[in-house]
């Protein structure tokens, strides 16, 4: 069944200064347009079936928002929400669009602008309406990043034989630029787009999604990273992409591809009781000690990331403690009563969207539950659930601890059941 594609890419750079989002304790208010951040839509179709991936230059997104982002391009569109694949770069560069209450009282803590995510929510929409008017004659090739769970779908246009566009599921985040950036930037991905536009002409879109990053983060936990420089990183990944695309031979793209688009809601996972500030103040200097009792340096991977863990809980609380003194957890819990797994199938290739982070434990015991077609897992699809990460426990990897300010901690195995149950489908 021959497939048609279309693409588009909308700025999404703000009319005026807004606090940057990526890193609490820090004020950072924009300053000027290091390099635009988009909004790029691929859109998918054949036959009767069809999919549009939304992939937006920010660090994350409210279910609010989100909600709105679906209204918005299934009015526009008539494109139903389980075949809206919508995720967020996770640049460190980019307007706060979601609230992030766990950094609640700490100096820079981002407030949310209703006019930028209005216009956020108009240039989604508008997005995917170009995408969807404009299908041509299309053909698609695989190739895995080295890996496991990422991968890029290429996108040709028929007959001229141009690539159009890039989904890429990998495993950087975009924050080498830092904190003392103060310029809007989708950080290594704008050289990214720039070497793939070098090396395949014109301005082939590009929707990224980050795969499992959950142990990076925790291993590196209250220190500083040492990370190059954004340039570098991007032209690294066009390079392996570009280096991937050389082996491909003419009969590796297809134009008869499957494409369906599943949602799984997950069940109720209870919340957890927050504790007074004294209380939460008094957590994070317990954990804080136990950290510095340890002896970091000679901890196995596994002891130190149980010990960042229960720091990062710690300070996470605290946040939401201030925050339920000020009365502002009701509208949160309302919005995140509910989550969603989310599965897109393109050819050979499923793509597990989780509405949060997840450690790569936690990504491999996914991916034992899966045979048969290539498994790609991108983070915060469909939200982040105010920061909340997966991480598998037990010496069978059969239980699933999650990290959370809002929901009991410990409590993931509704969320890991659900990718396992919608990964069986």
């Amino acid at each position: 069944m021959s497939i048609r594609a279309s693409v588009s890419a909308q700025q999404i750079v703000p009319e005026k200064p807004l606090p940057l989002a990526g890193y609490a304790g820090i004020e950072r208010l924009s300053s000027g347009i290091h390099d635009p951040i988009f909004c790029s839509a691929i859109h998918l179709r054949s036959g009767g079936a069809g999919l549009v991936i939304l992939s937006l230059d920010l660090l994350g997104l409210d279910p609010s928002c989100l909600n709105k982002i679906r209204k918005a391009v299934l009015k526009a569109t008539a494109t139903p929400a389980n075949n809206l694949f919508v995720g967020t770069t996770q640049t460190h560069s980019a307007p706060a669009t979601s609230r992030c209450l766990r950094w609640f009282g700490k100096p820079g803590a981002c407030v949310e602008d209703q006019q930028y995510l209005d216009f956020i929510v108009e240039q989604a929409a508008a997005a995917t309406s170009e995408a969807t008017v404009t299908s041509r004659p299309a053909s698609l090739a695989f190739i895995d990043l080295d890996k496991p769970g990422t991968g890029a779908i290429l996108v040709r246009e028929d007959p001229k034989g141009r690539i159009i566009a890039v989904l890429i599921v990998h495993e950087d985040i975009p924050d080498y630029l830092g904190p003392d950036n103060k310029e809007l930037s989708s950080d290594f991905l704008a050289a990214t787009r720039k070497q793939l536009s070098s090396k395949f002409g014109g301005q082939p879109v590009v929707c990224f999604f980050p795969a499992a990053q959950g142990t990076k983060k925790l291993l590196n936990y209250a220190k500083q990273q040492e990370k190059g420089s954004a340039d570098e990183a991007g032209k690294a990944l066009a390079d392996l992409i570009i280096a991937k695309t050389r082996t491909l031979k003419k009969s590796d793209f297809t134009d008869d591809v499957k494409l369906l688009g599943e949602l799984m809601t997950v069940p109720a996972i209870p919340r957890r009781h927050i504790p007074s500030v004294q209380e939460a103040e008094d957590n994070i200097i317990k954990a804080q000690k136990n950290r510095e009792e340890k002896k970091l340096d000679e901890l196995n991977e596994e002891e130190l990331i149980d010990t960042n863990w229960s720091l990062s809980n710690a300070t996470r609380t605290l946040g939401f403690s201030k925050a339920s003194e000020e009365g502002l957890l009701s509208h949160l819990y309302e919005d995140y009563r509910a989550f969603e797994v989310q599965k897109i199938t393109i050819g050979d290739v499923c793509i597990l969207g989780m509405p949060c982070t997840m450690t790569k434990e936690c990504a491999e015991a996914m991916t034992k539950h899966h045979s048969g077609q290539q498994l790609w897992l991108a983070e915060c699809v469909n939200g982040d659930m105010e920061g909340g990460m997966l991480a598998v426990e037990g010496e069978k990897g059969d239980v699933c601890g999650l990290l959370s300010p809002i929901f009991t901690v410990g409590n993931g195995q509704p969320l890991l059941d659900t990718a396992k149950k919608i990964l069986s489908t």
